[in-house]
Parts: C-alpha cells; sequence; structure tokens
C-alpha cells in the first residue's frame, strides 16, 4: 500500500513542481556564485558579495527541497515549507524594490522582478499541486452500488 501511495505522489504535479523549483533554486544560486562579480558589474552593485550570500542560501533551500521531497516523507509538509519561503521571497522582492532596499539599476531591478515572478509562479503551482494532493488523500473512494 505504502508503495502505491509514494508511486502517485511521484506522479503527482506537487512532487514535480517541488523537484523542478528545487533544481531552479540550485542552478540559480551556482549562477549567482560562479557569476557573481559579472553580474553585480551588470546591475552595478556596490557589494558583490551580497550575491554569493544569495547563492549559498539559494542553493541550501534548492538542495533541501530536492533531499525533502524525494526522501518520500509527508510531501504535503514540504509544498507548505516551500509555498511559504517561495511567497516570503516574492514579497521581500517587490517590498525592496518599493521601497529602494537597493540599490541597483534598472537591469538589476527588471531582474529582481523577473526572478520574483518565476519563484511566484513555483508557488501558485505548489498551492495547486497541494490542493489536487489534498483532496485525493481526504476523499475516501466510495463504493459503486451493484457490485
Amino acid at each position: 500500500m505504502t508503495a502505491v501511495v509514494q508511486s502517485e505522489t511521484r506522479r503527482s504535479l506537487l512532487y514535480r513542481v517541488l523537484i523542478y523549483d528545487g533544481i531552479f533554486a540550485v542552478f540559480s544560486g551556482a549562477l549567482f556564485l560562479a557569476g557573481y562579480k559579472i553580474i553585480a558589474s551588470l546591475f552595478e552593485l556596490d557589494q558583490p558579495a551580497a550575491l554569493m550570500v544569495v547563492g549559498l542560501m539559494v542553493i541550501t533551500y534548492g538542495a533541501a527541497l530536492l533531499i525533502f521531497t524525494r526522501r518520500g516523507g509527508d510531501i504535503r509538509a514540504v509544498a507548505i515549507g516551500a509555498i511559504v519561503l517561495n511567497t516570503l521571497w516574492v514579497a521581500v522582492s517587490y517590498l525592496g524594490l518599493l521601497l529602494g532596499w537597493w540599490d541597483v539599476n534598472s537591469t538589476g531591478r527588471w531582474a529582481i522582478a523577473l526572478i520574483a515572478e518565476a519563484i511566484l509562479i513555483f508557488a501558485i503551482l505548489e498551492i495547486v499541486g497541494l490542493y489536487k494532493i489534498s483532496r485525493r488523500i481526504s476523499i475516501p473512494s466510495q463504493p459503486v452500488e451493484g457490485m
């Protein structure tokens, strides 16, 4: 029975979105780490080391998401954590843009906004996936009469 539930979970939208979210985060973080000087120059950012810190944080998030999603535990708890962190990232990104927390040029502001939009899409898809998997788990199957 457990193998059947895990097999269904691995085919679910939620599982796939969490995996893609983790992969996107690891690659994005690696890009920040590998190209922090170039990105800082492109964005006219005075503190390129900040991109290294962001890169490390994002890689850590992505790796943890991949590990906990593939581990086979309660995927709903993993999804709730991902939704909260993704929503927080989007909120801080837009709040920072509105309040001018980051001294970057327009290219940097566009990049922050576009990354936030991609992360928002992950959060929305994770919410949809969580709804679908929760609905499937919580609705008991009814026996068909006459069988």
